[in-house]
């Protein structure tokens, strides 16, 4: 028996200050609800509700977008419904005004209620959802593919600028048949490519002029110099260089057929074509070009590919819509693309009014289909912030034609009697579009409530896998509290019994 060192306290102290402990976290944890209050309750643990927690908070925010994109849409279509009622009225006033009993003050009348709705839709176009425009094509997105690559936007604006251009002046006779550098001796083939200064697609036509030149009756006179077609041979045609027509400097025979056949230089159709090619090639590499050699490899592939001797096949698969007249355009592309896979006119014929009504058409079709597929916000769908892009909603072809006198369906001039039955089938073609911009919209939200709904379910999924690691069962809790309780209590009460051992030392003294 020994009095300095009490084993049996020291034992019962160690035991009951463990108790201590334990009871105090077993408290901590029923008081706060969580499994773990401290790092060495579950290391790992804690790192992966860490994880979880972080992303359940992501999800969240992705919900809070996704919600906001359904706004967005849903205040997308409201706009849309209205812009769909002006449309039909408008079509109502255009088929009243089309009635031949209807006097003229009729007709000015129902204008004027025309030109407020066509007024309400142009301010409608311009709407914004939280700053943001309802329906700009101002963010076209991009996949930027080298460093030759236009921008997407850079494309479609160069398509309207040359849309513009073209339409202002289809026919581009202006510049037709331009001869230069006329230094040549009789007999001398001068009508090269350098020489004449025309090229592919530029066109001259022989017109009677001036009485008295009889060769095959047909020439142009421009100041001292003229054409002569020889005979029914539409190659061969002989060249004159006096006011009077009477010095014959050259006659050509070596050309093919249809080289110099028809009227109009058509540069600004060959540019506008361009453009159209360079858009397609600018869609083709944003669907399908990946990679830091993408550019390269895909003009490659482009090369060998029959398809592309035709870029109207890509248009019309895209776009669901033919234009036969475009197609039927003799010579309106060549059969092998040149190494930047611009599209180039050959013979370019007549330009008919159904034929630039045609060209309009698909470029509008172009236009339209890029706006609703390329405009679109781009909205989160995922914890790690990935996101995929909404179908835009296309007005600007019902802008367009009411600001522009060339649009393909103008309606810029004010409604009269002799214009209403046209107004009437292109109203309903702008509704045609209108439909398919709102069919845009409404599978918008369908997908949006889609992604709201997965997202809701992934993150009660996550807590739910969260609250196993993080939280507290109760039950178990305060089962364990009431252990370590009673073990507190007992370990008290021994802890001063075992203070009292020494004491019987004293009964030896």
């Amino acid at each position: 028996m020994v009095i300095n060192t009490n084993i049996p306290s020291a034992y019962a102290s160690r035991i009951l200050s463990g108790s201590t402990n334990n009871l105090a976290k077993s408290l901590a944890k029923l008081s706060s609800g969580s499994r773990i209050v401290s790092p060495e309750d579950d290391a790992a643990g804690l790192a992966q509700s860490m994880k979880f927690g972080a992303e359940i908070g992501r999800i969240g925010a992705a919900r809070s977008n996704v919600g906001n994109a359904i706004s967005f849409s849903q205040t997308q279509d409201g706009f849309l419904s209205k812009i769909d009622s002006a449309l039909r009225r408008m079509s109502e006033l255009a088929t009243l005004s089309a009635d031949q009993t209807k006097a003229a003050d009729d007709v000015a009348n129902y204008e004027k209620e025309f030109a407020e709705l066509k007024s309400f839709i142009t301010k409608s176009s311009t709407k914004t959802f939280n700053s943001v425009g309802l329906f700009s094509a101002a963010t076209l997105v991009d996949k930027e593919l080298g460093a030759n690559d236009a921008l997407l936007k850079t494309q479609y604006d160069a398509l309207t600028t040359e849309l513009a251009t073209w339409s202002a002046d289809p026919a581009d006779v202006a510049n037709a048949g331009t001869i230069t550098g006329i230094t040549s001796a009789a007999g001398t083939e001068i009508f090269t490519k350098t020489a004449h200064g025309m090229t592919t697609g530029m066109k001259v036509t022989f017109v009677s002029a001036t009485a008295g030149a009889t060769s095959g009756g047909e020439f142009e006179a421009a100041g001292e110099v003229a054409y002569v077609k020889e005979g029914a041979d539409a190659n061969t045609f002989t060249l004159y260089s006096d006011a009077a027509l009477t010095t014959q400097v050259m006659v050509d025979t070596d050309h093919a057929a249809g080289v110099l056949d028809q009227s109009g230089a058509y540069s600004k159709l060959q540019a506008l074509r361009t453009d159209i090619a360079n858009m397609a090639r600018e869609w083709a590499y944003k669907e399908d070009g990946t990679g830091a050699n993408a550019k390269t490899e895909y003009a490659t592939v482009l090369t060998g590919n029959t398809a592309w001797a035709d870029v109207y096949d890509f248009w019309q698969t895209r776009t669901s819509n033919s234009w036969s007249g475009v197609r039927a355009h003799t010579d309106g592309y060549t059969t092998a693309l040149a190494a930047d896979h611009e599209l180039h006119v050959g013979n370019a014929g007549a330009m008919t009014d159904t034929l630039i009504e045609g060209y309009k058409k698909m470029v509008a079709d172009i236009k339209s289909y890029v706006n609703n597929n390329a405009a679109g916000l781009e909205v989160t769908d995922a914890s790690d912030a990935t996101t995929f892009q909404l179908k835009g909603a296309d007005v600007s072809t019902i802008t367009n034609a009411i600001s522009s006198a060339t649009d393909t369906n103008t309606l810029n001039a004010a409604m009269t009697k002799t214009n209403a039955a046209d107004y009437v089938t292109r109203i309903n073609t702008l509704i045609n579009n209108l439909a398919g911009s709102r069919a845009y919209v409404g599978a918008n939200i369908s997908r949006l409530n889609m992604v709201e709904s997965q997202l809701a379910v992934y993150g009660e999924n996550l807590s739910a896998a969260n609250s196993r690691i993080a939280d507290v069962d109760v039950a178990t809790e305060s089962a364990n509290y009431a252990k370590q309780q009673i073990l507190v209590q007992s370990g008290t009460a021994m802890l001063a019994q075992a203070n009292v051992l020494s004491q019987s030392a004293l009964k030896l003294l």
